[in-house]
């Protein structure tokens, strides 16, 4: 029986459930997000300085070697796969793009499914999902998909975009896919905390790491806005381990393990075009959970200085 192997498992962490939350619970979980935006918002002078000075001094990696897209051989009708994201996507981190989480969950989803498997993606560094409206969206082939992996959030917690308006692009952007490739299944990736991030100091990472459990909360309310769409959630702490050289970008092994996790909840919604599916084994960390009903506003500035230095 295959095994899908969470982050959490893979390192011996808690996980955290994604549902049955009391009503205080839930109000306390809004609480501390309304908090953590207020906070940032008043220490963003400190943000903005410290964030500058790390983008001086962390590393500046190249983006992994093609290929970008690739086969994976097997039996009964093919699936396609295609993924758009930042420098994940792009494949800062790693030394090849088939080392990639597009890549990963393409072998994953062939195991799980034996079926033959095509996968394609397109990334930009640095990219908020607003600027792969603009910047991605335009250049995107109209070529058939039935899975999407759509992966932003940390350049967003950034650029201090506010929680509202990051599901909203996020929602846009699922759109605008979709009238390219279909009405493909989606997997929004879950927004990595940079709270746990090794390549920012404190309390930098800390203040950041406020802003993206509030955009990762938001962005679970899209699964009841836009239909075959699942959101993803990081629940285990980010180790050491997990990460290239510069403390920010995942590498290979981490990659992988997403892979797996993205394979994981895209198989149910793709049951209806393969019934017969393999049931696996899951060890999930990730689960749904309420956005946060009002967002912040941006302040002055825009993005800090910190932006994703790839």
């Amino acid at each position: 029986m295959s095994m899908v192997v969470s982050l959490s498992e893979e390192y011996g962490l808690r996980t955290v459930p994604g549902c049955a939350f009391s009503t205080s619970r839930k109000r306390g979980r809004r609480a501390r997000l309304a908090a953590g935006l207020l906070g940032s918002l008043a220490l963003f002078p400190l943000v903005a300085v410290q964030g500058v000075l790390t983008r001086r001094r962390m590393p500046c990696l190249p983006p992994a070697q093609p290929p970008h897209r690739g086969f994976i051989a097997g039996a009964g009708p093919l699936l396609r796969i295609f993924a758009i994201d930042d420098s994940s996507v792009s494949g800062i981190g790693v030394a090849r793009g088939d080392e990639t989480v597009c890549a990963t969950t393409a072998r994953a989803l062939a195991r799980l499914t034996r079926r033959p498997v095509a996968w394609r993606s397109t990334g930009l560094s640095g990219a908020t999902a607003k600027m792969a409206m603009d910047e991605l969206v335009p250049f995107l082939t109209a070529e058939p998909a039935d899975l999407v992996i759509v992966a932003f959030g940390v350049n967003d917690a950034m650029a201090y975009r506010s929680p509202a308006g990051f599901a909203n692009d996020l929602a846009a952007l699922v759109k605008a896919v979709r009238r390219q490739v279909g009405e493909a299944a989606v997997v929004i990736g879950g927004v990595a905390t940079l709270a746990f991030f090794p390549g920012l100091p404190l309390p930098l990472r800390t203040i950041l790491g406020w802003r993206c459990a509030a955009l990762q909360a938001a962005a679970e309310q899209l699964s009841t806005r836009l239909p075959r769409l699942v959101v993803e959630r990081f629940s285990a702490r980010f180790v050491p381990e997990l990460f290239a050289c510069d403390g920010f970008h995942p590498n290979a092994r981490a990659h992988a393990l997403w892979g797996e996790e993205v394979a994981a909840l895209a198989l149910p919604l793709l049951r209806d075009t393969e019934p017969s599916y393999p049931r696996p084994t899951l060890g999930r960390s990730y689960g749904r959970g309420r956005a946060l009903e009002t967002g912040s506003p941006s302040p002055p500035g825009g993005r800090i200085g910190v932006r994703d230095p790839g």
